[in-house]
């Protein structure tokens, strides 16, 4: 999941450790949480922002 936060982040121009890397990192663990495992699936969800 690391891996698609990171390129996600990158994607949008997020910086590391900012507000909006935050809300990606709890928008993760949501979905993950959620029983959302695929990672295709959690790119795709954190993309659409």
């Amino acid at each position: 999941m690391k891996r698609v936060y990171d390129q996600v982040c990158k994607g949008r121009g997020i910086t590391a450790g900012s507000p909006a890397a935050s809300d990606l990192a709890i928008e993760a663990m949501r979905l993950f949480s959620a029983g959302t495992f695929d990672e295709a699936t959690i790119g795709r969800r954190l993309r659409a922002g």
